[in-house]
């Protein structure tokens, strides 16, 4: 499920429980997949803020590196 119809589905819900539909049949499973998306949402936040923070960290390694070799000829 990618975003759009993540976000057609929570719309679409919404919806129909704000007209008074009985789908208790159906709740755990729609919120499951509205819990699971947020969820990886959450992730492709952390995985960008990780790989920033790898990228800063290898700029660091290089710096100290090219430090260390400096002082060591």
């Amino acid at each position: 499920m990618d975003d759009e119809a993540y976000n057609h589905l929570q719309i679409l819900w919404d919806e129909l429980q704000t007209f008074g539909f009985d789908l208790s049949w159906l709740e755990f499973y729609v919120e499951s997949v509205l819990n699971y998306m947020h969820d990886v949402d959450e992730l492709r936040k952390n995985e960008t803020a990780l790989k920033f923070e790898i990228e800063k960290l290898k700029a660091i390694l290089t710096e100290r590196e090219t430090t260390l070799e400096a002082t060591s000829e």
